[in-house]
């Protein structure tokens, strides 16, 4: 799946500010470039403004990143985007409406920012989480005098119990309500399985 992340959009979503700092910028690509090496998904994230006129391409840390120059908006290229790969698999991040609305009538479904942000956090998290265990080994006992409710509280202390990918997808309200989802519903909850 080729993840279109908006990169503003998501990032004053997040950070709630008018204004990012290029190291802001550098943090967001590096979490992405992760997050894309974990799932296995491609991500291309757009820009607005870059050093140039036009649209401009480069790579950076794994990520396709493009930036829209000054004659467009990051918008208008992730419009010429979708339309110029209509038979990939493709999600749109972004939580503007109007760009939303724009890709799913081209049948593009979009995740909101904030949840994208969110989903990826977390599988990050559940990530680093699991590398931990697998190489922290087993318990050391430093103490050879027994006492069991002290080894039962260290045991439970280091077992963690991780969230199924089902567990973190939310059912659209129709499902609930009508127990059938339409065809943009149900092709919106097979891209999130994959994220």
């Amino acid at each position: 799946m080729i993840i279109v992340v908006d990169g503003y959009n998501v990032l004053k979503q997040v950070k709630g500010a008018r204004e990012i700092s290029n190291s802001e910028r550098e943090r967001f690509i590096a979490l992405l470039h992760q997050y894309g090496k974990l799932k296995g998904n491609k991500i291309v994230l757009f820009f607005d403004g870059g050093l140039t006129q036009w649209p401009s391409r480069e790579r950076h840390k794994g990520i396709e990143v493009i930036y829209s120059g000054i004659t467009q908006s990051a918008d208008d290229c992730i419009k010429h985007y979708l339309k110029d790969h209509p038979n990939y698999d493709l999600l749109l991040v972004t939580s503007d409406h109007e760009l939303g609305l724009w890709a799913s009538h081209i049948q593009v479904p979009s995740i909101n920012s904030i949840d994208f942000y969110q989903l990826m956090i977390r599988e990050h998290s559940n990530a680093h989480t699991s590398n931990q265990q697998q190489h922290q080994g087993q318990l050391i006992k430093t103490s050879y005098e027994s006492d069991e409710s002290v080894d039962r509280l260290m045991q439970e202390t280091v077992e963690v119990i991780h969230s199924k990918k089902d567990d973190i997808i939310a059912v659209p309200r129709t499902a609930v309500d009508n127990q059938r989802l339409s065809k943009k519903e149900r092709k919106l909850l097979q891209k999130i399985k994959k994220l």
